[in-house]
C-alpha cells in the first residue's frame, strides 16, 4: 500500500515590493488529503473550490492523472519519481480530481 500528500493552496506569496513569487503562501492552504493506492488507480476526493494549485509528494514512483475523473495507467499517466514534489496548477470551478496508481 502507498500513500501520496496532497496539499492544496488558494495563493502564490508575494515578496516586499509585491511582486507574485513562484512559492506557495503560507497562509493560503486550503483542506489537504491523503491518498492511499496499490496496483489499482485510486482517486482522491474533489479539490476544495478555493484550490488554484497542489503539491503531491509520495515517498513511493507513482503514475497520476488530474481530472474531473480520473484513472491514472501505467502506459499513458505521468511518472512522479519516489521522493518528488510536485507542483500542479489546477481550477476550483471544475472539481477536479487526482487518481494515483503504485508502479511496482
Amino acid at each position: 500500500m502507498t500513500v501520496a500528500y496532497i496539499s492544496e493552496f488558494s495563493d502564490m506569496a508575494e515578496d516586499a515590493k509585491g511582486r507574485i513569487m513562484q512559492v506557495a503562501e503560507a497562509g493560503g492552504k486550503t483542506p489537504s488529503q491523503i491518498v492511499t493506492f496499490t496496483s489499482s488507480s485510486v482517486q482522491s476526493i474533489a479539490f476544495n473550490k478555493a484550490t488554484r494549485f497542489i503539491e503531491i509528494v509520495c515517498p513511493s514512483a507513482m503514475h497520476y492523472e488530474i481530472d474531473a475523473d480520473p484513472t491514472a495507467v501505467v502506459s499513458v499517466s505521468p511518472l512522479l519519481p519516489a521522493n518528488t514534489i510536485l507542483y500542479k496548477g489546477v481550477s476550483g470551478t471544475k472539481q477536479l480530481k487526482i487518481a494515483c496508481l503504485d508502479v511496482a
